[in-house]
């Protein structure tokens, strides 16, 4: 999602970075093919603050792909952001619910 999101502004003429803070890093080989897309993947909990500071002075749009754990890199990022997206995968359950509490 962060890579079709990144393509999408980068498509629009802007520039864009994306953080890819998840230790796995499955980001990073697949975002570097998009040609306007930076790609920063050796994050660290004690550098994602800093990381996220010096992409914004140089990109329009910066992208933080994180792992789907709690964690306090992800409290770093989020107290940095204007927008959080949280992917889910929907289910029954869930779309039987609507309107109910």
């Amino acid at each position: 999602m962060s890579v079709l999101l990144a393509s999408q502004l980068a498509e629009g003429g802007h520039t864009v970075t994306i953080i890819d803070a998840d230790r796995n890093h499955p980001v990073a080989d697949w975002a570097r093919r998009p040609a306007r897309l930076d790609v920063l993947d050796s994050i660290t909990e004690d550098t994602i603050i800093g990381t996220i500071e010096a992409a914004g002075a140089r990109a329009d749009y910066v992208i933080v792909d994180l792992e789907g754990t709690a964690n306090l890199m992800q409290a770093y990022a989020i107290s940095r952001a204007d927008l959080v997206i949280v992917p889910s995968q929907g289910s029954h359950l869930a779309a039987s619910r609507q309107g109910r509490p």
